[in-house]
């Protein structure tokens, strides 16, 4: 089961620290929400008043025969029953209006906080578990906020008038009536705790089914390939097992409790019947009284059997609350980064200096140690070593994408902590070798959000070559491209991104791996448009393949977290250097310093 347990609901809160949490987004709409509690609250009274005057028909008015009186009075309960509906379901409307604008309020904000958090919150949780945030939790928190909210607090104020009734009717005969129907409550707070905690189990093992989900649709092409699909199915079945596991003990719990607690509700009607019934007859209690009380018993038992029936409901929901605050709650970049800088970087020259950085996203496992080295604006820098070795994170600590511990990093002599965050990576251009390509139109995905005249756009994609596409394959800025890019091939998809870089007009480009796995019919195209994206600006190139980095004025080698080797590709390549063993295939293991 441990394994289903999410990292970030290790620190679970109580329920009501979590939903007075979201109680906050209610600002500005708790006018709207007083007057629903009022109505409400006039609703119970109006129930409780056609308690009593429903006692009083049958008291001074059948009983004693005075029909006008009785009729007079029958109106009366009429109109306080159809006022009790009446005001409850404007109230109820009101409350559940509110609460839908809260929620989408919250909607906004766990969106918005997405754009907050930092990278290395997203590096330990799974894509699906995030998704389960934002669909799964708020859709129980809009079930609950829409519809339970409603009838909880209404049933409570029902409960809590009728209580007041009955007491000030026959205080001695509202007590016993008030001590039959404790039992119920303390068996609701009782059965909460299982309740809860097959819930929070039910919601754990959600986000693990969406998780692998997830894995496995963006795995689709490797499964099929593999010919693994039994084994995917397995994996699927196991996580779907465990969540059916705590369906039907979260099932089992509410089976036996609401019965239960429907049984103890009708315990007040039982003891008026078995008191109220002897004291009416032997003229201790008279009749009207004993109505009213019938009316009263009814309108404190509905309400906790209503409450008992949406338990399930109420506990789901104070989870979605949990596991939903806990997100706002998670560190922003402010926090883990510390404060963002004042200075707005505006086309920096694109001077770039390392001095003794030291970083590890484990601070006892350092990534990067002691490294430096000054890139001069303008210049075209390689990044070799292998797998692991600190060239993905060099090029992420100068985005500002995580903290580093030790040393300092500098943009144009300026340490790169001073700089505005979203100007600094908005003059940096990046091109991977996995494109992202949104679904829209193709003016969509080259404009990223942008007012961009057409006539900008063709400019950009002629400088590119991507008009050269557009004639082959019959695209146009109205093309509708699918997601991920579906209906492009590979190479179109890497043109497109380096349009985008022309676009931005960045000061510093970032190239990681963005020509490998090109087929050859782009190549040469790609070649020429990579190096009109290059052109006046400071450019570091990641490669695998070597033989990109050629042309390259320097070449950074990457070894272990540490920077071993400085220098052009013709000094690197001479002599028993790492880089040379590196070119010719030869590996050297980090930890025995000979080839491999």
């Amino acid at each position: 089961m441990s394994q289903f347990l999410e990292a970030d609901e290790s620190k679970t809160t109580a329920d009501s620290s979590s939903f007075f949490y979201l109680l906050r987004f209610t600002k500005g709409l708790r006018p709207r929400i007083a007057l629903a509690l009022l109505l409400l609250v006039l609703s119970g009274t109006f129930a409780v008043v056609s308690a009593r005057l429903l006692g009083l028909l049958v008291e001074e008015g059948l009983q004693r025969g005075r029909r006008d009186y009785a009729l007079v009075i029958g109106g009366f309960v009429l109109l306080a029953e159809a006022l009790a509906v009446a005001v409850t379901y404007y109230g109820r409307r009101r409350l559940a209006e509110a609460a839908s604008l809260s929620l989408l309020q919250i909607r906004e904000a766990l969106f918005a906080r997405l754009d907050l958090l930092p990278m290395s919150y997203f590096d330990r949780q799974p894509v699906g578990r995030v998704v389960t945030r934002l669909t799964y939790d708020v859709e129980g928190l809009e079930d609950f906020f829409s519809g339970t909210l409603a009838r909880l607090l209404s049933a409570v104020i029902t409960f809590a008038v009728a209580l007041l009734g009955m007491m000030l009717t026959d205080w001695k005969l509202g007590l016993l009536l008030t001590a039959a129907i404790l039992p119920t409550p303390f068996l609701a707070v009782a059965v909460r705790g299982p309740v809860r905690r097959w819930n929070r189990e039910f919601a754990r093992r959600n986000s693990a089914i969406n998780a692998k989900l997830n894995e496995f649709l963006n795995g689709l092409p490797v499964i099929r390939s593999f010919g693994v699909e039994a084994w995917s199915q397995r994996e699927v079945d196991r996580v779907v097992y465990h969540h059916l596991d705590a369906a039907l003990m979260a099932n089992w719990t509410n089976a036996w409790s609401r019965p239960l607690i429907l049984i103890l509700c009708a315990m007040p009607l039982m003891v008026l019947l078995a008191v109220g019934a002897p004291r009416v007859l032997a003229g201790a209690l008279t009749l009207g009284v004993f109505v009213a009380f019938v009316r009263y018993c009814e309108r404190v038992s509905r309400p906790v059997a209503n409450i008992a029936q949406e338990i399930h409901t109420i506990q789901a929901a104070f989870t979605s609350a949990e596991r939903v605050a806990t997100f706002l709650r998670e560190d922003e970049e402010s926090v883990t980064l510390g404060a963002d800088g004042a200075v707005v970087a505006r086309h920096p020259r694109g001077e770039i200096e390392f001095d003794g950085v030291t970083m590890g996203y484990d601070p006892k496992r350092p990534v990067l140690e002691n490294v430096s080295f000054r890139i001069p604006a303008g210049a075209k820098i390689g990044l070799a070593g292998t797998t692991g070795s600190g060239k993905t994170t060099t090029v992420a600590l100068l985005a500002r994408l995580y903290e580093f511990q030790g040393g300092e990093i500098r943009l144009d002599g300026r340490p790169i902590r001073d700089f505005e965050r979203s100007s600094l990576r908005d003059s940096m251009g990046f091109v991977s070798q996995d494109v992202t390509i949104y679904k829209g139109t193709l003016r969509e995905n080259l404009a990223g959000g942008r007012a961009l005249s057409d006539e900008r756009l063709l400019e950009a994609a002629r400088e590119t070559g991507l008009t050269q596409v557009f004639r082959r394959s019959g695209l146009g800025l109205d093309t509708e491209i699918l997601d991920k890019g579906a209906n492009l091939s590979l190479g179109e998809r890497q043109l497109v991104a380096l349009t985008r870089i022309l676009l931005r007009d960045p000061s510093i480009l970032i190239l990681d791996e963005a020509t490998a796995n090109i087929d050859p019919g782009f190549e040469a195209l790609i070649s020429r448009a990579v190096e009109k994206a290059m052109r006046g600006r400071t450019c570091l190139i990641i490669a695998h393949r070597l033989a990109t980095l050629r042309d390259c004025d320097r070449i950074l080698v990457f070894r272990g977290g540490r920077l071993i080797e400085d220098g052009s590709h013709e000094e690197l390549a001479r002599g028993a250097s790492y880089y040379a063993s590196l070119l010719q295939g030869k590996l050297l293991d980090p930890a025995a310093q000979v080839p491999v």
